[in-house]
């Protein structure tokens, strides 16, 4: 191969990455109903915020949990909160919080395999009692019955997150 060639090639290989858990999330929009229901914190990785980090809030006291409501609110109980650091795209742990929400599904970005075959991706936005979105708009996962959340931090293709399973959700 010439070589001259070679290089942009491995430039555009190292360049197209991926979001690991793109292939779980829900891409038809899902009724109240279905979203409705408690959600448990299973899956943790997020250790570019802090070393160790992730076992350490797998090692909570107590699970933490997401209730959402048929009202729309929505109670996150010991959540894992992090605070996006102005300017620098970065994130601090701050503590394990209980919050009160509202929220709604919304069209929380899209999935491709680089072609035309786009599609939106549903979530939640959660609303704080001050107007503010929560950090990030989690993604709801699922294929024929929604399944769980997974909230990313940083660009998705880092693969840290928090994934949260919908309680008595079937496989």
């Amino acid at each position: 191969m010439n070589r001259f060639l070679a290089i942009p090639i491995l430039l555009f290989i190292a360049g197209c990455q991926y979001n690991p858990f793109a292939h779980r999330f829900l891409t038809r929009e899902p009724s109240p109903d279905e979203v409705v229901g408690q959600y448990s914190l299973t899956e943790v990785y997020v250790d570019m915020v802090e070393s160790g980090l992730s076992e350490r809030i797998r090692g909570a006291s107590s699970t933490p949990t997401i209730t959402l409501h048929p009202d729309g609110t929505a109670i996150l109980s010991g959540f894992p909160f992090f605070k996006e650091q102005e300017h620098t795209f970065d994130y601090k742990f701050t503590g394990f919080e209980d919050i009160t929400a509202r929220w709604e599904i919304s069209s929380v970005g899209g999935v491709s395999s680089g072609g035309d075959d786009y599609k939106k991706v549903y979530g939640l936005r959660l609303i704080l009692s001050d107007g503010r979105v929560l950090f990030d708009s989690p993604s709801l996962t699922g294929d024929k019955k929604v399944d769980g959340l997974i909230f990313t931090l940083y660009d998705g293709d880092q693969g840290q997150i928090l994934g949260y399973k919908k309680e008595n959700a079937e496989p």
